[in-house]
Protein backbone atom coordinates (compact mmCIF):
# COMPACT_ATOMS: atom_id res chain seq x y z
CA UNK A 1 0.00 0.00 0.00
CA UNK A 2 1.73 3.29 -1.12
CA UNK A 3 0.20 6.56 -1.12
CA UNK A 4 2.00 9.74 -2.36
CA UNK A 5 3.56 12.13 -0.03
CA UNK A 6 1.49 14.80 -1.31
CA UNK A 7 -1.76 13.23 -0.38
CA UNK A 8 -1.21 12.31 2.75
CA UNK A 9 0.05 15.56 4.10
CA UNK A 10 -2.96 17.46 2.57
CA UNK A 11 -5.35 14.86 4.10
CA UNK A 12 -4.18 13.37 7.86
CA UNK A 13 -7.75 13.12 8.55
CA UNK A 14 -8.01 10.16 6.01
CA UNK A 15 -8.55 7.13 8.28
CA UNK A 16 -7.23 3.37 7.90
CA UNK A 17 -10.33 2.06 5.33
CA UNK A 18 -9.66 4.96 3.26
CA UNK A 19 -5.89 4.93 3.46
CA UNK A 20 -6.21 1.50 2.39
CA UNK A 21 -8.72 1.65 -0.51
CA UNK A 22 -6.66 5.00 -1.78
CA UNK A 23 -3.55 3.02 -1.67
CA UNK A 24 -4.64 0.16 -3.82
CA UNK A 25 -3.08 0.38 -7.00
CA UNK A 26 -3.69 -2.56 -8.86
CA UNK A 27 -6.35 -3.88 -10.50
CA UNK A 28 -10.33 -2.24 -10.01
CA UNK A 29 -11.61 -0.75 -7.00
CA UNK A 30 -15.02 -1.05 -5.90
CA UNK A 31 -15.98 1.26 -3.30
CA UNK A 32 -19.54 0.72 -1.16
CA UNK A 33 -20.15 2.99 2.00
CA UNK A 34 -23.28 5.56 3.09
CA UNK A 35 -23.43 8.08 2.43
CA UNK A 36 -21.42 11.10 3.48
CA UNK A 37 -18.56 8.57 4.40
CA UNK A 38 -16.23 9.83 1.82
CA UNK A 39 -16.35 7.89 -1.27
CA UNK A 40 -16.28 10.51 -3.41
CA UNK A 41 -13.19 11.75 -1.77
CA UNK A 42 -12.04 8.19 -1.67
CA UNK A 43 -12.03 7.64 -5.02
CA UNK A 44 -10.71 10.42 -6.21
CA UNK A 45 -7.87 10.59 -4.40
CA UNK A 46 -7.00 7.00 -5.50
CA UNK A 47 -7.28 8.00 -9.04
CA UNK A 48 -4.77 11.37 -8.34
CA UNK A 49 -2.64 8.81 -6.18
CA UNK A 50 -2.40 6.63 -9.17
CA UNK A 51 -1.47 9.41 -11.53
CA UNK A 52 0.90 11.22 -9.18
CA UNK A 53 2.88 7.89 -8.65
CA UNK A 54 3.11 7.43 -12.34
CA UNK A 55 0.99 4.48 -12.19
CA UNK A 56 -1.29 5.36 -14.83
CA UNK A 57 -1.95 8.39 -17.51
CA UNK A 58 -5.65 9.67 -17.21
CA UNK A 59 -6.65 7.59 -20.39
CA UNK A 60 -5.84 4.83 -18.84
CA UNK A 61 -8.25 5.59 -16.18
CA UNK A 62 -12.22 5.18 -16.11
CA UNK A 63 -14.16 7.03 -13.07
CA UNK A 64 -17.68 6.41 -13.32
CA UNK A 65 -20.77 6.40 -10.84
CA UNK A 66 -24.53 6.13 -11.95
CA UNK A 67 -26.01 9.51 -11.44
CA UNK A 68 -25.04 12.32 -13.59
CA UNK A 69 -24.90 14.34 -10.58
CA UNK A 70 -22.60 12.49 -8.78
CA UNK A 71 -20.22 12.42 -11.83
CA UNK A 72 -20.21 16.29 -12.08
CA UNK A 73 -19.16 15.98 -8.14
CA UNK A 74 -16.21 13.63 -9.23
CA UNK A 75 -15.14 15.36 -11.96
CA UNK A 76 -15.22 19.10 -10.20
CA UNK A 77 -13.42 17.41 -7.21
CA UNK A 78 -11.01 15.80 -9.20
CA UNK A 79 -10.08 19.28 -11.33
CA UNK A 80 -9.94 20.89 -7.63
CA UNK A 81 -7.88 18.69 -6.01
CA UNK A 82 -5.47 18.05 -8.81
CA UNK A 83 -4.80 21.88 -8.92
CA UNK A 84 -4.30 21.13 -4.67
CA UNK A 85 -1.91 18.57 -5.26
CA UNK A 86 0.07 20.37 -7.76
CA UNK A 87 -1.04 17.71 -10.82
CA UNK A 88 0.08 18.47 -14.23
CA UNK A 89 -0.99 16.28 -16.17
CA UNK A 90 -4.15 16.85 -18.57
CA UNK A 91 -7.15 15.38 -16.99
CA UNK A 92 -9.64 16.08 -19.98
CA UNK A 93 -8.07 12.42 -21.41
CA UNK A 94 -9.81 10.27 -18.35
CA UNK A 95 -12.94 8.88 -18.95
CA UNK A 96 -15.17 10.56 -15.91
CA UNK A 97 -19.43 9.76 -15.80
CA UNK A 98 -22.03 7.64 -15.52
CA UNK A 99 -21.64 4.43 -16.11
CA UNK A 100 -24.50 4.35 -18.86
CA UNK A 101 -23.03 7.82 -20.58
CA UNK A 102 -19.42 6.00 -20.68
CA UNK A 103 -20.70 2.87 -22.03
CA UNK A 104 -22.56 4.99 -24.62
CA UNK A 105 -19.15 7.15 -25.41
CA UNK A 106 -17.43 3.83 -26.04
CA UNK A 107 -20.52 2.49 -28.37
CA UNK A 108 -20.41 5.44 -30.20
CA UNK A 109 -16.27 5.77 -30.58
CA UNK A 110 -16.05 1.67 -31.59
CA UNK A 111 -19.06 1.30 -33.97
CA UNK A 112 -17.50 3.79 -36.07
CA UNK A 113 -14.11 2.22 -36.27
CA UNK A 114 -16.18 -1.46 -36.24
CA UNK A 115 -18.53 -0.19 -39.12
CA UNK A 116 -15.65 1.42 -41.08
CA UNK A 117 -13.90 -2.48 -40.95
CA UNK A 118 -16.88 -3.97 -42.01
CA UNK A 119 -16.86 -1.52 -45.16
CA UNK A 120 -13.35 -1.66 -45.77
CA UNK A 121 -13.39 -5.51 -46.28
CA UNK A 122 -16.36 -5.35 -48.44
CA UNK A 123 -15.36 -3.46 -50.16
CA UNK A 124 -12.20 -5.23 -50.84
CA UNK A 125 -14.18 -8.57 -51.19
CA UNK A 126 -16.41 -6.29 -53.84
CA UNK A 127 -13.01 -5.60 -55.73
CA UNK A 128 -11.78 -9.07 -55.85
CA UNK A 129 -15.35 -10.57 -57.04
CA UNK A 130 -15.17 -8.12 -60.03
CA UNK A 131 -11.54 -8.99 -60.78
CA UNK A 132 -12.66 -12.41 -60.77
CA UNK A 133 -15.48 -12.21 -62.97
CA UNK A 134 -12.88 -9.97 -64.91
CA UNK A 135 -10.32 -12.79 -64.96
CA UNK A 136 -12.98 -15.76 -65.76
CA UNK A 137 -14.93 -13.70 -68.65
CA UNK A 138 -11.24 -13.40 -70.18
CA UNK A 139 -9.89 -17.23 -69.68
CA UNK A 140 -13.79 -18.18 -71.41
CA UNK A 141 -13.48 -15.84 -74.40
Amino acid sequence: MAISDAILQAFPELNDDQQEAIGRTEGPLLVIAGPGSGKTLVLVLRTLNLLLQGLSDPEGILLCTFTEKAAFELRDRLSLLARKLKYQGDLSQMHVGTIHGIANEFLLRYRLEHLSGIIMRSLTNLHNCSSSSTILKKSYN
